[in-house]
């Protein structure tokens, strides 16, 4: 029985942390490169396209999110729902890519820019 329960942590949890993972560095990176001046995000990365729209009040796209957030779901389980890909890809259609920063910034400035 433990041995099933390893198996199923290492296949369904493991990637999930996995993909965590290169989410948190990716948004390291963009903080990075927020304070030398540089387009802080990847404006049509899903996940943050998920959150938007439920910041808008889609209230499946939100739930999407946190699905995923909170290492329940993946990407491409949430999107297995052919309503929502199609929204979420209408909603990326018509974003407009991240502009570049203002220029390097001290750290204090850059920090209340955040807030």
């Amino acid at each position: 029985m433990l041995r099933n329960l390893e198996e199923w942590t290492d296949g369904v949890l493991g990637p999930r942390y996995a993909a965590q993972v290169q989410v948190d560095e990716a948004m390291v990176e963009g903080h990075r490169a927020g304070l030398a001046g540089g387009p802080m995000m990847r404006r049509r990365d899903p996940r943050a396209a998920l959150l938007a729209m439920g910041k808008e009040g889609n209230a499946e796209a939100a739930s999407a999110f946190y699905r995923i957030d909170n290492l329940l779901s993946d990407l491409d389980e949430v999107l297995a729902d052919a309503g929502l890909q199609a929204r979420l890809e209408a909603f990326l259609a018509h974003v407009e890519e991240a502009p570049a920063g203002p220029g390097p910034l001290p750290r204090a400035e850059f920090e209340a820019l955040m807030r």
